[in-house]
């Protein structure tokens, strides 16, 4: 039978990582629960990362057990009189930017699974998004 950890993170969502009855976890492990979610703002109208969430993705990414996945959710808004493709385009961009820096932590492509979105029901409109999806 699997028991589940549950983190709260400063979000106020949570993270639930399946682990095995008897098995410990690693340090790696309960760093990259407690880091998820992490949400990275930008610009509006920007997808350059900065230097803050260069730093956080690079460090998410390091804390991660084997053959975890990342689900990379993207936010964007557009000008209004932008096309109406423009804030997804955007959102992708970030995305990509975000994919760039996993890749290069040693997260494998098909271990990042990427969502683009306009813009935010919820939060910050102008945001990355990344969380754990567990073994995969």
């Amino acid at each position: 039978m699997a028991r589940r950890i549950l983190v709260a993170v400063t979000t106020g969502l949570a993270a639930l990582l399946p682990l095995a009855a008897g098995t410990a976890t690693t340090a790696a492990a309960q760093q990259a629960v407690s880091q998820a979610p992490l949400s990275i703002p930008f610009e509006t109208g920007s997808a350059d990362i900065p230097t803050s969430g260069r730093r956080a993705v690079e460090d998410f990414a390091r804390g991660l057990p084997d053959r975890t996945r990342v689900l990379v959710d993207a936010y964007a808004t557009a000008a209004a009189d932008a096309p109406p493709h423009a804030a997804r385009r955007l959102a992708l961009d970030r995305a990509l930017a975000v994919r760039e820096i996993l890749s290069g932590a040693g997260i494998g492509p098909t271990r990042i699974e990427l969502k683009v979105h306009g813009a935010s029901p919820d939060g910050p409109a102008d945001r990355v998004d990344l969380d754990i999806r567990g073994a995969g």
